[in-house]
């Protein structure tokens, strides 16, 4: 499973698929002052890039994925 959620950190590697984004949005509401890290995504579906832009992108890393970074960055420059 790509979302690794543990005692005050979650972690996503691999694939983060549109499963991973409403587990994702819950622990991000528990955790309003902590970070997502994605230094080991290798994909973050859609659904996953539009919870992490909802939280204020509190990240850690960036995903490995060209369309992810790139989608992310492209977030970031709107605000």
């Amino acid at each position: 499973m790509p979302l690794k959620i543990t005692r005050g950190r979650c972690v996503l590697s691999g694939a983060a698929t549109i499963e991973d984004a409403e587990p994702l949005l819950g622990w991000l509401a528990g955790h309003p002052a902590k970070a997502v890290d994605i230094s080991a995504a290798t994909y973050l579906h859609t659904a996953v890039l539009q919870v992490i832009a909802a939280s204020g992108f509190r990240m850690k890393g960036e995903p490995a994925d060209r369309f992810s970074a790139e989608a992310i960055a492209s977030l970031k420059n709107r605000e």
